[in-house]
């Protein structure tokens, strides 16, 4: 199971990189004209964010756009889910199985871990919970197309999770302040582009279109 996650979020970030590659050409280009200096260590860390939210959305089951008709929900009269496949009570399951919950709580640990960490912006824990709500509201939109279950249960602890990760960086950001220092883009520097106070937002849309799009399971 794990080496069909690893190769699978490897094929998958292999989808997005190129998206990401122009996106990060046009910052450079933009930082070089400005005579700042590249952040270079930023960078191969922003290259492991997108991995993370490959893996997550691989892991999700983030419909491919080659294989929409495949699922069975996508049909020439509309959009069709079963109830089988929609919860919108929270917590209906929990009495019977608790450890989902958990689960989807740590699931989002790294991301609301990261975010801090590489951007100055989201040392707020309200933007950290924000990004962490949204970017779960789009694995769950996405999941009305295939077989996964859209389930408000995930939204909720997808995002307690993005907050706990918040607090783990809260918590150790004394400890990583020198790393910290050289591997954040501070609020300063993002006002030298436009693209670069939006890097966050472009990665995550990098990864899902570049997913979405590019991406080509094997039947």
């Amino acid at each position: 199971m794990l080496r069909v996650i690893i190769h699978g979020s490897v094929v998958c970030f292999g989808s997005a990189l190129p998206l990401l590659l122009l996106f990060e050409v046009l910052i450079y280009y933009k930082v070089r004209k400005s005579e700042e200096r590249f952040n270079w260590l930023h960078f191969v860390l922003n290259l492991d964010f997108i991995f993370l939210l490959t893996v997550m959305l691989f892991i999700t089951g983030i419909p491919s756009f080659y294989r929409l008709g495949d699922y069975g929900n996508l049909t020439s009269a509309g959009l069709r889910v079963p109830s089988s496949e929609l919860n919108f009570i929270p917590f209906h399951n929990f009495a019977v199985d608790y450890r989902p919950y958990l689960e989807n709580i740590v699931f989002f640990v790294p991301f609301g871990f990261l975010l801090p960490l590489l951007w100055e912006k989201f040392r707020s824990p309200w933007k950290t919970v924000l990004l962490g709500f949204l970017f779960s509201c789009i694995i769950e939109f996405s999941q009305l197309f295939d077989y996964r279950v859209t389930d408000i249960d995930d939204l909720i602890m997808n995002t307690l999770g993005a907050f706990a990760g918040w607090l783990i960086w809260h918590t150790l950001k004394i400890y990583l302040n020198r790393f910290y220092k050289k591997a954040v883009v501070p609020r300063g520097t993002e006002h030298l582009a436009f693209l670069l106070s939006h890097e966050t937002l472009f990665d995550l849309a990098a990864a899902f279109l570049g997913m979405f799009f590019l991406f080509r399971p094997i039947r």
